[in-house]
């Protein structure tokens, strides 16, 4: 349940689904890939779509593929972003750091 996510970590790797204003604060972000293997995936979506949201996130490849406009983020290619309250962010493999 999106009540019981851990507190975001801003070192090693991340991945998870955080509630914007719960579990992160809103505000201006960047984020990094930090393998050369794996890419950084994130999705920003709206909180009304968080039952849709966590039933695609156990199937990523299907996640990607969807509406929901996925980013990559290769590493030594950080990517900014501007998170608001009562938003969704679905980070897999990526270190985010608030600026």
């Amino acid at each position: 349940h999106l009540d019981n996510s851990p507190q975001l970590q801003t070192t090693g790797y991340t991945s998870g689904v955080f509630y914007v204003g719960k579990h992160i604060s809103k505000g201006e972000y960047e984020v990094e890939a930090l393998s050369d293997y794996f890419p950084c995936n994130y999705w920003i979506v709206d909180s009304s779509k968080i039952n849709e949201v966590l039933s695609m996130y156990e199937n990523v490849l299907f996640f990607r593929q969807n509406e929901y406009n996925g980013h990559v983020v290769k590493k030594g290619k950080n990517e900014s972003l501007k998170l608001k309250d009562d938003q969704i962010l679905v980070l897999m493999d990526g270190k985010l750091k608030k600026k």
